[in-house]
């Protein structure tokens, strides 16, 4: 297809937010990788635009455009995001329900 074609367009949009994401999920980073990150991001989010110009943001869209700062500053994101997660799934773990579907106590 024509590089001016919609589909072109749908598939630069789609290059960009891939490229972003596998930066942002990597288990190493460095100051140049979230200047990367931010500049695929930002040309998602152009090109999405230009795809749908009635698009609106949702707060997920916002967040994002602050990974390249938290990349450069406290390194990997998945390594903070996993531990909290698998500290709560410890927990939840711990909780006895005899393999019953049912409330659990205290809970409504």
């Amino acid at each position: 297809f024509p590089a001016s074609s919609h589909e072109a367009r749908m598939l630069e949009n789609f290059v960009h937010l891939v490229a972003a994401t596998n930066i942002v999920i990597a288990y190493s980073t460095s100051d140049a990788k979230a200047d990367r990150y931010m500049m695929h991001y930002q040309r998602y989010r152009e090109t999405l635009l230009m795809l749908k110009s009635d698009f609106k943001s949702k707060p997920n869209d916002h967040y994002a455009m602050h990974n390249g700062d938290m990349l450069k500053r406290w390194g990997p994101l998945p390594e903070l995001a996993e531990f909290g997660g698998e500290q709560i799934n410890g927990q939840l773990g711990d909780i006895l329900t005899n393999q019953r579907d049912c409330k659990l106590v205290g809970f409504s």
